[in-house]
């Protein structure tokens, strides 16, 4: 594809043209979020993804395609270090119908919330995050992605023996399904812990 080509100008070009051609919201959901993740992630646009987000949720009218757009605001907005705004759009989120939106609020509010030094709340949602995620039917990513979160508020908690075991839970499960970033990710996690420790050669 030419995401993976990292040909993400091209990405946008069809993208773009394909919006033009949506019929239902759950259409102009997709394609939206697709050009939002490639404008923001892979090419450093986060103003020209809000304004792909904002243009298709003025002609949505579907709360579900609605509330999992403004799920991918709160990405953006996590993103760029605004942890606070991004934290208050995951919770207008919580009480979706939608499963996945409800999942989804919760890892970006436990990440929002360790970086905003509410440590225990994130812990809190990061657990909420995993027993909802591991209700999903269709996951895309493996529950204990939700554990991120957790991490973070640990580390920045001070409680490194619970940061470790929540890392090296999240490794194990990547590495039992072969996920190779996710697996890469809790690696990085544990090497953060470690280096808290000061265990500078096991961080490595």
């Amino acid at each position: 594809s030419y995401f993976t080509r990292g040909q993400h100008a091209e990405a946008e070009q069809i993208l773009a043209a394909a919006a033009e051609k949506c019929e239902t919201d759950l259409d102009r959901q997709t394609i939206a979020g697709a050009r939002s993740y490639n404008l923001s992630v892979l090419m450093g646009e986060p103003e020209q993804a809000l304004t792909v987000i904002d243009e298709a949720m003025a002609v949505i009218t579907d709360p579900e395609q609605e509330a999992s757009l403004r799920g991918r605001v709160a990405v953006i907005n996590l993103m760029g270090g605004r942890a606070a705004a991004a934290l208050e759009q995951a919770m207008a989120l919580y009480d979706s119908t939608d499963l996945s939106t409800r999942t989804r609020s919760r890892y970006l509010a436990a990440i929002s919330m360790a970086l905003l030094g509410r440590t225990a709340d994130a812990v809190e949602a990061a657990q909420e995050g995993l027993g909802l995620h591991r209700q999903l039917a269709d996951p895309t990513q493996i529950a204990e992605s939700e554990l991120i979160g957790a991490v973070h508020a640990q580390v920045y908690a001070g409680a490194l023996d619970a940061a470790e075991m929540l890392a090296m839970t999240g490794y194990n499960a990547c590495l039992e399904v072969g996920d190779k970033e996710g697996t890469a990710s809790f690696a990085v996690f544990n090497g953060m812990v470690q280096h808290q420790r000061g265990c500078l050669d096991d961080a490595r």
